[in-house]
């Protein structure tokens, strides 16, 4: 379970400890909300809430809290919570730190259905109409309107706006930024697959796929960046050159693609894959949807995160010379293998050092190219 679906679950046990808590107090006994039952993916939508009777969803923008710490009046932000286990998606009004009836209709607290093994959820932040599902067992991708997770709903609200049949099993879902495209990684069939939808309208087109290239180029050799140890390393320690890290070999053993994670990196217009068995970050052309060559990270990865620009020299943002424009990016992965944390350098596409695994581990461990996790 992702850590921001634990803190919503840790939410969600004090809102329910509340709900019961009153009923003992009130002498009436309130619907027990249902227990998550596995919570794996999640998504935010909010709602306008000036009408009690018909709260509609509004941009997630409209949720955010203003600069000087006030919340918008009439705005509620919800968690959207997949539920591999039982098929449904769970609603969270996190500003009234309330579970959601789905369905005042049916008797006892439900969630909203969807095909089985919900895999992945994803909202448009703008175009907030409805929420997309991709699910494993089901192989499907689903559209709700964002409407039917409020227990307010009218009579004529489905549980599904629109279902579009997948060619495989889908993993993870990526929203494209102008939130009218949405990629699709299939591991079983080697591929990511691109559907063109009508955010407004809650409909999609059929799947385009885009077979991933198995060859693994070889590593770019990363020399030791000062700046990235000035960001990690506690401010009495003491670098010492090391000479260049060479990169890590890994043999896969079954060599094909199995894409897993996505993250899309709208500055630069194209898609991060990982690749749970050959030792790759794939990249994709947002626009285009031809391949990019390859990272070559030395191991397979199990999720990624990719960081905005930073500034080559490490100073406080008040003391950052006028004209400094130069700066660095990096890709975060996680080692499918062992799970330690590898920092790629994705800083400029021409320089040789790009897609580089970089010295990152400050305590001069035998590995200097991972971060190893207490857990």
């Amino acid at each position: 379970m992702s850590e921001r679906a634990l803190r919503v679950v840790v939410a969600a046990s004090a809102a329910l400890l509340g709900v019961i808590s009153w009923g003992c107090t009130s002498g009436v006994t309130p619907a027990v909300p249902r227990a998550f039952n596995r919570p794996d993916r999640i998504a935010f939508v909010c709602f306008d809430t000036t009408s009690t009777t018909d709260p509609r969803p509004a941009p997630l923008s409209e949720c955010r809290t203003a600069i000087d710490g006030t919340y918008p009046t009439n705005r509620r932000l919800h968690a959207l919570v997949t539920q591999l286990a039982r098929g449904e998606v769970a609603a969270i009004d996190l500003t009234a730190h309330t579970i959601l009836d789905s369905d005042r209709r049916i008797p006892g607290f439900t969630f909203v259905p969807v095909d089985e093994l919900p895999v992945d959820i994803v909202a448009p932040a703008e175009h907030a109409a409805c929420a997309w599902v991709a699910s494993g067992a089901g192989r499907t991708l689903t559209a709700i309107a964002i409407e039917r997770f409020r227990p307010e709903h009218g009579d004529d609200t489905a549980n599904s706006a629109f279902v579009l049949p997948l060619p495989g099993r889908p993993a993870r879902l990526a929203l494209a930024p102008d939130e009218r495209t949405i990629w699709i990684s299939f591991p079983d069939l080697g591929a990511v697959g691109r559907v063109a939808i009508d955010p407004d309208r809650c409909t999609a087109g059929a799947v385009d796929l885009i077979t991933l290239a198995p060859d693994v180029p070889a590593g770019a050799v990363a020399d030791p960046q000062a700046e990235v140890i000035a960001l990690c390393a506690p401010p009495d320690f003491e670098y010492s050159e090391s000479g260049a890290i060479e990169p890590r070999e890994f043999v896969a053993d079954d060599p094909v693609p199995a894409p897993s994670e996505m993250i899309v990196d709208g500055e630069r217009g194209e898609l991060y894959v990982a690749d749970t068995s050959l030792p790759l970050v794939h990249r994709i052309d947002l626009a285009t949807g031809a391949l990019r060559a390859s990272l070559s990270v030395g191991a397979p990865v199990r999720d990624l995160a990719i960081t905005p620009g930073i500034p080559d020299t490490y100073l406080l943002a008040s003391e950052l010379p006028a004209d400094m424009t130069t700066q660095s990016r990096f890709l975060y992965a996680i080692d499918d293998v062992d799970g330690t944390v590898m920092v790629v350098d994705v800083t400029d596409p021409l320089a040789p050092g790009f897609g580089a695994v970089l010295s990152v581990d400050v305590e001069g461990s035998s590995r200097p190219d991972r971060i190893p996790l207490p857990v």
